[in-house]
């Protein structure tokens, strides 16, 4: 971390030591912040003299007067916001109305990081204070969500449902200082048993859950039941010993407890609950008693650390208690343990490290592409992103934000353009504009390497970065141009020349060929050559996971095709050669989506064959496919080096490919100088001509017929995946895949 220091602003909706959700979680780490080179600040909304009324009936004249205040001081706060370095938004920035003050404080943040607590946005609020159920609204919360650089929360539920809105997220559970929060061995007085419960007026009418519970136990036993913070709460028939919570003697009090209760509603806001009563009680030592609901399951060890009941089970909570009251081996055992669990997941040794990285991650690398739907080079970014995760911080950014691969929580997402604008449309006028935003991002990250995928992306990351001696500049090249850009129209045109002109300046060309790196080598001049390298798609361990089949006779034979719905995959070609089949009973199975569709319809449904040609949609897993198809099929014009070729051999399925240059050639180990004018058997796999139906025909019919190079196939081409993964220039980008 840089020395200069680096300075925090916390917007926080109560005052500091006051709510749980704020001094049980980041406001306890202040001082690891400043210890770690960070200068922190604080604002409330709600002042001191507002939050001692809160939850006092009516005084709506006097709480109105406050939030006004809290107004003001909020629009100081945005006056001031661009002195810091990182702006900590917890829960909102202000509590009515639309998020006008979250989106300026966005627009504002050098970097925004949001603390959520709780599921606040489904709307639950106190019943008692009407007046602010404002301070929950569902709004301002989204919108924190999806614009904050980080979002901060506390259950593993929780987090599933914030990462439906950003992908940048950490889980971290309300944190237990064990220094203050000091066990002591306790022994349970059967003369008089206290069972106990910490929280607000709130949610103590959560507590009621247990009144006949606690009514039976009092029957048995002489039970004080000591409740912190509602000091008007009554349980009729029970000795209640209610009072007021006071930081000053929080821990004292708690430590008067003999066991510790956290009943909770069966309801869809408890499922973002951090389980912070029961980690309060295990902490101090105190056998605790909980729901079996949400985070309770992570925090409390069922029969370990502590016992979890079954929502509404009056029978299961009463036999709980009565248990552990009776069993002095077991009360020791559950205090023991609780204290362990909450030193080794939940103190704030354990969690500060998550926060530190949360708050201010430097990013090592930048990787930057139009999106993350399912193609070929998304899968290879996506693949890389996770192996360079493993020792540097990542950032994927995004021209659009879709997302259909599989990222890590540790790999954070980036999105630089704004989403109602299709800036494709405009073309080059779009590629400057990213290019001024890419190198505004580079420049305040201080990025130091910036790879790129696809040559639009290409363009944009050369533009931005090229110039800048500090980055090093990494774009890679995953078509074969000349076959790509051969129509002659100025779209194609302009591309080549932003070609020549820009991926030249690059610090390094990766081409996923041999052949498109010759390509680049005879076209550009010598002080380029060394700055072209080729780099095979990578082969991931977990991919080849079967063993190779064995040639069945059967009906029908499933032949299986995988990508796009565009013209240069030609998937036409595939099923006029179907049409041509006569003596096999022969499926063809189409996976994908794109422009082409209606028109690959219409041809199946022309040359009737509607029960032989089944179209699939896009998958996320095409495993299962792979694993039903007895041949899959490559039908392109040109191919960059087609990871579909990869995963059918790794499925151990037989190939059969149009000679498309660049990357079947490769993956199936044909020399160059061979000319293909017919099918050619290799040993891993048949390659025809380009769009010629007559010899995919015979290429069909031919390897279906015949069971010895069938199984030959299978048996080599799973071979050669092993011998290419062995053989991965893997030194381009500093990682390993060899596990």
């Amino acid at each position: 971390m840089s020395k200069t220091k680096k300075k925090i602003l916390f917007l926080s909706p109560y005052p500091e030591h006051s709510a749980p959700s704020q001094r049980l979680k980041y406001e306890q780490y202040f001082s690891r912040f400043e210890e770690n080179g960070f200068e922190v600040e604080t604002s409330a909304f709600v002042s001191k003299e507002l939050w001692s009324i809160l939850y006092q009936e009516g005084k709506f004249i006097t709480k109105a007067w406050h939030l006004f205040l809290g107004y003001f001081r909020r629009i100081n706060d945005l006056i001031r916001i661009r002195q810091y370095d990182i702006v900590y938004v917890h829960l909102w920035v202000t509590p009515i109305g639309t998020p006008i003050f979250e989106r300026i404080v966005r627009m504002l943040a050098k970097r925004l990081i949001y603390d959520i607590d709780d599921m606040v946005f489904l709307g639950h609020s106190s019943s008692a204070n009407k007046f602010f159920k404002f301070l929950k609204g569902r709004n301002k919360m989204i919108e924190l969500m999806k614009s904050s650089d980080h979002v901060i929360t506390c259950t593993p539920i929780l987090d599933k449902v914030v990462r439906k809105h950003n992908l940048n997220t950490t889980d971290i559970s309300s944190s237990i200082n064990t220094n203050v929060y000091k066990f002591k061995s306790k022994s349970i007085n059967p003369a008089k048993i206290v069972l106990g419960w910490s929280g607000s007026h709130s949610t103590s009418k959560y507590l009621h859950l247990l009144d006949n519970v606690i009514i039976r136990l009092s029957k048995e036993f002489n039970i004080e039941l000591k409740v912190i913070g509602d000091d008007s709460f009554k349980i009729p028939g029970v000795n209640v010993n209610a009072i007021s919570w006071m930081e000053q003697d929080e821990v004292v009090e708690l430590h008067k407890i003999d066991i510790g209760l956290y009943p909770l509603p069966d309801e869809e806001w408890v499922m973002g609950k951090s389980g912070l009563k029961a980690l309060q009680y295990m902490s101090l030592g105190i056998p605790t008693v909980a729901t079996a609901l949400g985070a309770n399951f992570r925090v409390v060890e069922n029969n370990v650390s502590g016992i979890l009941v079954d929502p509404l089970d009056e029978e299961g909570w009463y036999q709980s208690i009565k248990k552990i009251i009776e069993d002095r081996d077991l009360y020791n055992q559950f205090s023991v343990e609780g204290r362990k669990r909450v030193e080794s997941y939940y103190s704030l040794d354990a969690n500060f490290g998550k926060y530190l990285k949360a708050i201010w991650r430097p990013i090592d690398v930048s990787m930057l592409i139009h999106s993350l739907e399912r193609g070929g080079a998304e899968k290879v970014l996506s693949i890389l992103a996770e192996q360079l995760s493993k020792t540097k911080n990542v950032e994927i950014v995004l021209l659009s934000n879709i997302i259909n691969q599989k990222l890590s929580s540790n790999i954070s997402v980036k999105y630089i353009m704004p989403n109602n604008l299709n800036w494709l449309k405009f073309k080059v006028i779009g590629v400057c504009i990213a290019a001024v935003r890419y190198k505004s991002y580079l420049e305040k990250n201080k990025i130091k390497t910036s790879i790129s995928f696809l040559n639009r992306p290409n363009f944009i990351n050369v533009l931005a970065s090229a110039n800048n001696s500090s980055i090093e500049t990494i774009i890679n090249e995953r078509s074969y141009p000349p076959e790509a850009y051969k129509i002659k129209n100025f779209v194609n045109w302009s591309t080549k020349m932003l070609i020549d002109l820009l991926y030249p300046k690059a610090n390094a060309i990766i081409c996923n060929s041999q052949l498109t790196s010759q390509y680049f080598k005879d076209r550009f001049n010598e002080k380029v050559l060394d700055k072209i390298r080729v780099w095979q798609n990578p082969i991931i361990i977990e991919d080849i996971a079967i063993k190779p089949r064995i040639y069945s006779k059967k009906s029908p034979f499933k032949i299986l095709a995988v990508g796009r719905l565009d013209k240069n995959k030609n998937h036409k070609l595939l099923i006029n050669a179907l049409s041509r089949i006569e003596n096999l009973d022969v499926e063809l199975h189409i996976l994908g989506k794109g422009s082409e569709r209606k028109s690959l319809m219409q041809l199946r449904d022309k040359l009737h064959l509607q029960s032989k040609v089944i179209f699939h949609d896009q998958v996320y897993d095409t495993t299962p496919y792979y694993k039903a198809a007895d041949v899959f099929i490559l039908s392109s014009f040109f191919e960059g080096f087609p990871n579909v070729i990869i995963e059918a051999m790794s499925n151990g399925v037989p190939i059969i490919s149009t000679d498309c240059k660049s990357g079947p050639r490769e993956i199936l180990n044909i020399d160059d100088n061979i000319v293909i004018d017919k099918m050619f058997c290799s040993k891993y796999g048949v390659i025809t001509p380009v769009n010629d139906e007559v010899e995919m025909v015979s290429a069909i019919t031919n390897l279906l017929g015949s069971p010895e190079y069938y199984n030959s196939l299978c048996v080599s081409g799973f071979e050669r995946i092993k011998a290419l993964k062995k053989s991965q220039a893997q030194n381009i980008y500093n990682v390993d895949f060899s596990n």
